[in-house]
């Protein structure tokens, strides 16, 4: 386990001490239920948090995404319990292809033999290589959980203010260093349960309520058939579709997963 740092002490300005600089959170942020959660918990910590929005050419639901962190950011500030500052999200375009580090590339390649990853990891891994600490909001039980746990030695840390894992670059295997060595993780131990209960302790069930995930949206509702909408709905979040995107999911899927006893409303 590596030291803890500390956490600096607040300015005594009976001595002239200067105050103290609020920590700085870079994080990738969709608008969707995980990263949205890490933004509400953000929100009630003294820090500066400066989300960034990495546009996807291969998507449709660009538009949406940030419409929703834009809505999101605003009732974030308007919370009387807001300690955060949150600067405006900051939106870039997508790098091209040639542009990705080889080894990034090269690591992406190897690792997908095992564990599919979805080539956004390249382009992830190549942002986060030019923001060390950047977080990522990945969930327990995930695609990323699991290549982190099969690869890496995550050890966890807690600075006062913030509490995150990360990988231990030596203990760890090369490849799931080049990829995920440079991120923090704040949220490896929470499932959608977990997060659904502390969006409503934090007071957050109407920012909870506005977070899309759809890649694939029809006339401005969530799709019903992509990975996003799969795993809403067998994740108890089906309520957040309509009747029409649910029948879409039965078409395809054929119950496979979806039990209605799951809903975290």
């Amino acid at each position: 386990m590596p030291a803890q740092t500390a956490s600096q002490p607040e300015a005594n300005l009976a001595t002239g001490q200067t105050a103290a600089k609020p920590p700085l959170v870079e994080i990738l942020w969709t608008g969707g239920y995980d990263s949205t959660f890490r933004m509400a918990q953000l929100s009630k910590l003294p820090v500066t948090v400066r989300p960034y929005y990495l546009i996807s050419i291969k998507r449709d639901s660009t538009e949406l995404e940030i419409a929703a962190i834009k809505k999101i950011t605003d009732l974030l500030r308007c919370k009387t319990d807001t300690r955060a500052v949150i600067e405006d999200v900051t939106i870039l375009p997508q790098t091209p292809v040639a542009e990705y580090p080889a080894d990034i590339v090269a690591a992406h390649q190897r690792t997908n033999v095992d564990n599919w990853l979805g080539n956004q990891y390249k382009y992830l891994a190549a942002f986060a290589r030019l923001h060390p600490g950047l977080e990522l909001s990945a969930q327990a039980d995930g695609r990323i959980d699991a290549t982190l746990h099969r690869d890496g030695v995550l050890v966890k840390v807690d600075t006062g203010i913030l509490q995150y894992y990360e990988l231990d670059k030596e203990q760890s295997l090369p490849d799931v260093v080049t990829l995920f060595g440079d991120f923090r993780f704040p949220i490896l131990d929470y499932t959608k349960a977990a997060m659904n209960k502390e969006y409503r302790q934090l007071g957050c069930r109407d920012v909870r309520d506005l977070t899309w995930f759809c890649h694939w949206p029809i006339k401005g509702k969530p799709c019903g058939r992509c990975h996003p909408c799969r795993y809403a709905i067998e994740e108890g979040l089906f309520w957040r579709l309509p009747l029409r995107s649910l029948l879409r999911y039965f078409r395809k899927f054929k119950l496979e997963k979806f039990d209605p006893k799951v809903s975290y409303h």
